[in-house]
């Protein structure tokens, strides 16, 4: 029998390598090769691989002999020689063909023809003399020669089964190499499989196989062909999920259907609420923790294909969000809390409205935070943050905002500083928005940064990220801005400019934050400081041209200036926003109605600039003396050289 299994392989990479020597050695290893082939081969024509085979167009006998158990193996090890070289042979091999003229046959031959018992009869399987049962001519079946097997010929035949499970694999192992147009034959036997197969392996093999094809980029060229199989791919991947009983099997078939949803996106939506209704009996009969973050899991897949018409089916989805980030009713190690606060922040970045469904669940989130926090928890947490903010705006806020001061006050000076920018960027969205309101309600958070900022306990990193927001207020709110410094300590205003906002221009290093700075010290021009300190205000006025100049060669941040983005650590996934969210064009409105997009930063400038000459002319002009003249005329030269660009003389 090992000698044989090698032959098998050994006639495999034969035909891999000379097609046209490879008959001969496959009926030394017992392999069937239609008479066809044979004659091809002695006409020695040049072909790609083919082992066509079609079981149901044998004759009796043959099919017999086929399906002993040896010449199955013989088959099964040559298909997996062919599965196991699909990197080294892809040049050789032209899968498309293969599959029309071998595999396609085969396993639908396999799969329409009874099979002869391989136990149970008083001569061994071996004999040729043991037959297939036919049917006798009124279509009455020949029981006598059947019960004196004892065993009826059954479509579950592990022997098929073999087969058809290799096939199935060989398929998913060369997906990369299959043609387009082959693409909605394959697609058609693969269902065909899942949804009519009794043998679980074969059908989990199907699965699989579906999953590579959804995987890989042809998927979208062909989509169309696939479409009108969705339907029966859906009831037969739940049929699955049913008749499994292991949860290794579950978790499998849930994980392909995750895919499957990923991969027809949008056109999900007609099979939505069939698929809700499956997920949640299927939630409401496990009790597996790890079948249960799997459910959660394709939720949060569905929930991100459908976008904005999730918040239709807000009676599914609400109740799991509830149950599994509701930390305080089970154990803190919480196995569902990580997958369930993606599920919610799926949810919320892809809601049309807010809803009081949305505003009950916030409970949960203060005592998950309470709680103590992981990384990748504290990262979805803050973003579940900013999607409240975005999403509920004022009417949240309104509700909750001494809860999410406190929040961000706790967070503050007790992160790392990779995570210090992403406890930042939600405080910089609620300044933008609301600029009056907001610094009122968070001053004992800023009084927190200001004694961070100098304790000299915090790294250099750290304090970039608390300058930016600093001039983030500087530039949306310069009133309050002066007054809680001056609230905060005598003689603070100056050392925090000079020290900070001044001082660390140069070190904030992203552009996009220089210019945030230099606008923001702009403002500086039309304040009381011109007149009380105007030698700082000449040393701002100095930075602030050396940003205008890098801007106007072409240096500065050619794309809207938006609260940084942050990346969510690799192990998990965030969606990104839908264009119909709500929080999709708050975010749009915001970044277009900032300043720092709206203006450059030399037009700005020098609005401030007339604006500050005609409120207070000579402490205005008394400031432009103190500035280096070098600097004014490099000022000047990015004026005469703009208007030359649009044609005209410099002294007109």
């Amino acid at each position: 029998m090992h000698i044989r299994f090698d032959r098998a392989i050994a006639a495999t990479f034969l035909l891999l390598k000379s097609p046209n020597q490879s008959h001969n050695a496959f009926l030394e290893a017992g392999i069937p090769i239609d008479d066809g082939q044979q004659q091809q081969n002695q006409t020695g024509s040049s072909q790609q691989l083919k082992i066509p085979f079609d079981p149901s167009s044998h004759p009796d006998s043959s099919l017999s002999q086929y399906f002993h158990l040896d010449k199955i193996l013989l088959r099964d090890a040559s298909l997996h020689t062919i599965c196991a070289a699909n990197y080294q042979f892809f040049r050789h091999i032209d899968f498309s063909d293969l599959f029309l003229n071998a595999l396609q046959k085969e396993i639908k031959g396999l799969s329409h023809i009874s099979l002869p018992a391989l136990y149970g009869c008083d001569d061994h399987h071996h004999n040729n003399n043991h037959h297939i049962h036919h049917s006798s001519s009124n279509g009455s079946s020949s029981s006598s020669s059947s019960s004196s097997c004892g065993v009826h010929a059954s479509p579950f035949d592990f022997r098929s089964s073999i087969l058809k499970r290799r096939i199935c694999l060989l398929i998913g192992k060369w997906v990369p190499d299959i043609a387009d147009p082959v693409r909605p034959l394959i697609y058609e036997l693969v269902v065909d499989v899942i949804i009519s197969e009794d043998d679980p392996c074969v059908a989990l093999m199907a699965i699989w196989a579906l999953e590579c094809l959804i995987n890989e980029m042809g998927f979208d060229s062909t989509f169309e062909s696939f479409e009108p199989m969705i339907d029966p791919v859906i009831g037969g991947l739940f049929q699955w999920l049913g008749r499994c009983k292991t949860a290794e099997s579950q978790l499998k078939i849930l994980s392909s259907f995750g895919i499957l949803i990923e991969g027809i996106s949008s056109h999900v939506q007609p099979y939505a609420l069939k698929i809700l209704e499956m997920l949640s009996d299927l939630w409401s009969t496990s009790g597996e923790l790890l079948m249960q973050a799997a459910i959660i899991r394709t939720f949060s897949k569905l929930v991100v294909s459908l976008s904005g018409d999730a918040t239709h089916f807000y009676q599914h989805l609400i109740p799991i969000i509830d149950y599994s980030t509701k930390v305080g009713e089970r154990s803190s190690d919480n196995g569902l809390l990580e997958d369930g606060i993606l599920l919610w922040l799926c949810t919320l970045r892809s809601a049309t409205e807010f809803s009081q469904e949305l505003l009950d669940l916030f409970g949960n989130l203060r005592a998950i935070i309470d709680g103590g926090l992981e990384k990748v928890i504290l990262q979805l947490s803050i973003k579940l943050v900013e999607s409240y903010i975005l999403l509920g705006q004022i009417d949240f806020l309104q509700a909750h905002v001494d809860e999410i001061a406190s929040i961000f006050f706790m967070w503050i000076g007790d992160t790392k500083d990779d995570m210090t920018n992403e406890v930042i960027r939600p405080l910089e969205v609620m300044l933008m928005l609301y600029p009056e309101e907001m610094p009122v309600h968070f001053e004992p958070l800023l009084i927190k940064l200001v004694h961070l900022m100098f304790s000299g306990e915090e790294s250099d990193l750290a304090l970039c990220y608390y300058v930016h927001f600093f001039n983030r207020l500087l530039l949306h709110n310069p009133d309050f801005f002066l007054s809680f410094l001056h609230r905060a300590g005598d003689g603070l205003i100056d050392q925090f400019i000079n020290q900070f906002t001044i001082g660390r221009i140069d070190q904030l290093g992203d552009l996009r934050r220089r210019k945030v700075a230099a606008m923001a010290l702009s403002n500086l021009i039309c304040t009381q400081l011109l007149q009380m300190n105007p030698d700082m205000v000449a040393l701002a006025t100095q930075e602030i041209i050396g940003v205008v100049c890098d801007e106007l060669a072409g240096e500065g941040p050619e794309y809207l200036v938006r609260p940084d983005e942050t990346n969510i650590a690799d192990e998990i996934f965030v969606p990104e926003l839908k264009s119909n969210s709500v929080q999709a064009r708050q975010l749009e409105h915001l970044y277009r109605s900032d300043p720092v997009n709206k203006f450059n930063g030399k037009d700005y400038l020098l609005s401030q600039f007339e604006q500050a000459g005609q409120n207070s002319p000579d402490a205005f002009h008394h400031m432009l003396s103190l500035v280096e003249p070098l600097v004014l005329q490099s000022l000047e030269s990015t004026n005469a050289s703009s208007v030359d660009s649009d044609g005209e003389s410099p002294d007109q």
